[in-house]
């Protein structure tokens, strides 16, 4: 069974799913009422917040998304339902003002489908970190014919003005047991070396299952060790002629999955120990940069950092 698959399940058993998870589909039932202005939700990485409102609506409505562009610079996924900004995406542009300029567009039409437009915006800390009075604007001024779910892995890094015109929502990771009773659901195979590493991450557990049709157990328990375990492995494949570009690649699957330099550094460390000190000291440096940026070039900085590590003398 390949992940899409497994993904396609998850999407068509959403309901059932939200309902074994504690607290899911409260608030899964209060988003798909659409009563509300503004909704932020939050939690810890790896937090699947797509459970709560896009799987729900793509499985109710029977719907898939549309990958567009606005004028060669704003990338966004389309439905009649909602349209979904992610500034985590590469590529994805900088400039918070044109992103201003899509969403004005689309509110100064009306809704065809509901009394406003929902508008999803993916990692928004990114936009706000870039420019955040443009994002005060989007939710001040352009909130009459529309509504905002938004999400976050760094809720604490988003100031106070901009948290007063959401309402806020923490969630959870699955518990252990509902994560095995996730995959009972799904039809796949909770398997002992998930259970004996206590995994609460369903992207990982998912990942796992898959890459298990194709590794031995000692494989398997390794890749449980790494907070991503695209890692090991894409650094396992790669090649001195090409090494540049592929870790581009790694790096744009890096920034898709939300990671940050300090996680990246512990899997470099598990991967390459007699490197600590190295890693550690590049680590270090590079994440300071990124901090003291403007915002937008995550990208980069965890190219330098895997750059650092395998290229650099």
């Amino acid at each position: 069974m390949s992940i899409d698959t497994i993904w396609n399940k998850i999407i068509i058993n959403i309901d059932k799913i939200n309902e074994i998870i504690d607290g899911y589909s409260k608030i899964s039932k209060f988003i798909m009422n659409f009563n509300f202005n503004n909704i932020l939700l939050y939690g810890t990485k790896n937090a699947p917040f797509e459970f709560l409102w896009e799987y729900p609506l793509l499985n109710k409505y029977n719907h898939h998304k549309n990958s567009c562009i606005w004028e060669k610079e704003v990338m966004y996924n389309e439905t009649p339902v909602f349209f979904e900004i992610d500034a985590g995406v590469p590529n994805q542009t900088k400039n918070v003002y044109k992103v201003v300029d899509f969403i004005k567009t689309v509110v100064s039409h009306p809704c065809l489908h509901n009394d406003k437009h929902l508008i999803i915006i993916k990692n928004i800390e990114i936009f706000i970190k870039i420019d955040a009075q443009s994002i005060r604007v989007i939710l001040e001024k352009y909130s009459l014919n529309a509504r905002y779910i938004c999400s976050t892995n760094n809720y604490g890094n988003i100031e106070t003005p901009i948290l007063s015109r959401f309402q806020c929502i923490r969630i959870k990771l699955p518990s252990i047991i509902e994560i095995e009773k996730i995959c009972n659901i799904i039809e796949i195979e909770y398997l002992p070396i998930i259970k004996k590493s206590k995994c609460q991450n369903i992207y990982k557990v998912i990942y796992i299952h898959w890459v298990s049709k194709h590794v031995n157990a000692q494989v398997l328990e390794r890749l449980l060790k790494f907070n991503n375990p695209i890692i090991p492995e894409n650094l396992a494949k790669i090649k001195k002629t090409t090494i540049t570009e592929q870790l581009r690649t790694l790096s744009q699957q890096l920034l898709i999955s939300n990671e940050t330099i300090p996680r990246i550094a512990e899997d470099l460390i598990e991967l390459y120990p007699k490197s600590n000190e190295k890693i550690i000291k590049a680590a270090a440096e590079i994440d300071h940069m990124s901090i003291l940026s403007s915002g937008g070039r995550d990208m980069i900085f965890i190219e330098y950092l895997l750059n650092s590590v395998l290229v650099d003398d």
